[in-house]
């Protein structure tokens, strides 16, 4: 599943997202970090993130 769509039902922290990614924190906060300069998430506090509205 991508991680747009895992983020459907709501604030998600990155740990969570890696381990249903079955990716490691370092190889996620790369991707993560392009969806939300692409404006498909953003990053709340503690690394949380979300889909953006």
């Amino acid at each position: 599943m991508p991680i747009y769509e895992i983020l459907e039902n709501g604030p998600m922290h990155i740990n969570e997202i890696a381990k249903n990614q079955e990716k490691s924190v370092q190889e996620l906060s790369g991707i993560m970090t392009m969806m939300e300069i692409e404006g498909y998430i953003t990053r709340l506090a503690q690394n949380q993130y979300k889909r953006k509205e």
